[in-house]
């Protein structure tokens, strides 16, 4: 059968279909530094303290180029921006082995609908270009969880609520019987919030164990 393809010896020479030949290409260049400071402090025994900031600048670029048969491309983007962003966890330790703990952290995601397609939304016919303009995602995640180690300390055991918030997340699109390159129609907000058990150590001398689940509820506020 000629139209089949030997895994084991495939026909490099073979022709592509001219619909399966590519028809534009993109770069995408993001370069970030960054500046950071972290500390724990222990109050006492049962009570530590973790937080720290973090100055960073990104430079996100994105390029796009026409291949023969395709469509004009959209416009190229280039976006820098400093953005100032850090932690806070509080633990407490009401026994040797367990500790109870809540934490809060805030950063800064660069705009551009090809570096992240869960930052996209299309309300309308449009194709998602390029993001001219828009501000840096806001990303938001609180989290309270505990860890407790049993069989002396042999296994290890945590659970955690998290939620986390995108805000100024952009929306792009054509208006209806609108041409041209996808504009900016505004911002949403994208939240993920959910539960995560864990397991893992070495509870005999034959017996090692580890394991965990994750239930996530998502939402798109658009």
């Amino acid at each position: 059968l000629p139209d089949l393809v030997d895994v084991f010896d495939p026909d490099w020479e073979r022709s592509v279909p001219a619909a399966l030949a590519p028809r534009d290409r993109t770069k995408v260049d993001v370069d970030t530094a960054a500046l950071y400071v972290y500390d724990t402090i222990e109050i006492n025994p049962q009570w530590q303290v973790t937080g720290g900031l973090r100055l960073e600048q990104y430079q996100a670029s994105i390029s796009n180029k026409r291949l023969a048969g395709g469509a004009a491309p959209g416009d190229d983007f280039d976006d820098t921006e400093l953005s100032l962003g850090g932690k806070l966890g509080v633990v407490y330790k009401p026994l040797p082995n367990g500790s109870v703990y809540a934490a809060y952290g805030v950063s800064t995601q660069p705009p551009g609908s090809y570096l992240s397609n869960s930052d996209i939304s299309r309300t309308d016919q449009g194709l998602p270009a390029l993001i001219k303009g828009a501000d840096p995602v806001r990303a938001h995640n609180y989290e309270i969880g505990t860890k407790w180690d049993f069989f002396d300390s042999r296994l290890s055991t945590t659970a955690a609520l998290f939620y986390t918030e995108k805000k100024k997340v952009a929306i792009t699109g054509l208006d209806v019987g609108q041409t041209g390159a996808a504009t900016l129609k505004g911002y949403g907000e994208q939240v993920v919030k959910g539960l995560e058990l864990g397991a893992s150590g070495k509870i005999t001398d034959n017996w090692d164990v580890f394991g965990g689940i994750v239930f996530m509820d998502s939402e798109r506020k658009h």
